[in-house]
């Protein structure tokens, strides 16, 4: 499906909408992938922003960094968070000088039920149109295991889709602490890559449309995200053609078949081509017969397949 006449949300930078052909489709969950540095949050704030400027209701979700430091380096590359609902899930200072022991439950099912309220009741009252979380790897530590995250995740993401959100997560990616559940649960894949000097951004993955795939170049400097896509001949878009014979005359009739354009000089028609032209039984295999010739005024034509 190319997902050509989907209405789609803009990311906030042109560049990657032209990579995703025409921006995210609504209501799906993408994530965004990269180690520290790589610009994730900064593109986030691209989607966030975005939104807002169009009169979008926003929500940035932070189990980790706190608000106040998100807002402060945002404002030092010129975003306005002013229109931005924030869910800040961080730990408090008082977390670590009031001492809290979990005789009996584990700290994740003590912790997680109240996050979930939280959540909830955010998402209840603001009915969000887009939904950044930076980042799903500190969720992680609310689930007991594996298989619990896996299905606790999805039923998250599922949750905010079906309130009518499109959602952009992060995820740290390491060795030490794999992606790959993310991956295959979400409905994109955006990764962000950083050495030395030579920054990155690819799509992996685009549910529901295509892509320019490939390493495209990405800027991170004071005005948020600059991407380059990398360079494409442009689509050959031409009219297709089949050929039938008329008193040993070729003529046009439209139809499937092959390109046309004019380019040999010649009388005769290019020998030993397979076209789905229609010729009396009379006619030689594989081509027009060498006797024939074209209309008056009509120059040969090469054959190059659509």
């Amino acid at each position: 499906m190319e997902g050509r006449d989907i209405r789609r949300l803009t990311t906030g930078i042109g560049a990657l909408d032209e990579i995703l052909e025409g921006g995210l489709v609504p209501r799906q969950a993408y994530l965004v992938r990269g180690g520290p540095g790589t610009g994730k949050i900064t593109l986030g704030l691209h989607f966030l922003t975005a939104g807002s400027r169009a009169g979008e209701a926003t929500m940035f979700i932070t189990p980790g960094e706190p608000e106040d430091q998100i807002r402060l380096h945002a404002e030092s590359r010129g975003f306005d968070l002013s229109g931005i609902t924030f869910l800040d899930l961080s730990p408090s200072p008082e977390f670590f000088t009031e001492v809290e022991a979990y005789d009996i439950f584990s700290p994740s099912e003590v912790e997680r039920a109240p996050i979930t309220e939280r959540i909830v009741e955010q998402v209840k009252a603001v009915q969000p149109v887009r939904v950044f979380i930076d980042s799903m790897t500190q969720f992680r530590y609310l689930a007991d295991d594996a298989f619990q995250f896996r299905k606790q995740t999805l039923s998250f993401l599922r949750f905010l889709v079906a309130e009518g959100a499109t959602v952009l997560l992060t995820s740290e990616d390491s060795d030490e602490i794999p992606d790959d559940d993310l991956q295959f649960l979400c409905d994109g894949i955006i990764h962000l890559t950083f050495s030395g000097r030579n920054r990155t951004l690819s799509v992996t993955k685009f549910r529901g449309s295509s892509f320019q795939s490939g390493q495209h170049a990405m800027r991170l400097g004071q005005n948020g995200v600059g991407i380059f896509p990398i360079l494409l001949p442009p689509k050959r878009r031409c009219r297709r053609r089949s050929w039938i014979w008329v008193d040993s005359a070729p003529v046009f009739e439209r139809g499937a078949g092959v390109c046309a354009s004019p380019a040999l000089p010649s009388w005769s028609c290019p020998p030993n081509r397979a076209l789905p032209f229609k010729k009396p039984a009379s006619n030689t295999a594989g081509g027009a017969p060498s006797s024939s010739r074209w209309w008056p005024g009509i120059s040969c034509i090469s054959f190059v397949p659509c």
